[in-house]
């Protein structure tokens, strides 16, 4: 009859109470959390262009609007801040 070996656990090789133990580094890789962020954008990359696409654009000032605009800046505003909107340098 041969005796087997004993078994024993693997004892952790460090002492560093922030460093996780060489099983527990082998078990969750370096490179999964970058994983898991790239797959998140994408994610997002494809979902958000959809959601977005319901919302509808808003509308400009129709041209009346924009007339009647043009026609009170003229009557009023180009007084003192001149046609282009600059205005009298040292004062407007």
């Amino acid at each position: 009859m041969s005796a087997s070996p004993p078994t024993s656990t693997p004892t952790p090789t460090n002492s560093s109470p922030n460093e996780p133990d060489a099983a527990t580094r082998d078990r969750w890789p370096r490179w999964l959390p970058l994983v898991a962020v790239a797959f998140w954008a994408a994610a997002c990359a494809v979902a958000l262009p959809a959601v977005w696409s319901d919302v509808p654009a808003e509308a400009g000032p129709s041209d009346d609007t924009l007339r009647a605009g043009a026609e009170v800046y003229t009557a009023i505003c180009a007084q003192c801040h001149q046609a282009g909107g600059i205005g009298v340098a040292g004062k407007y």
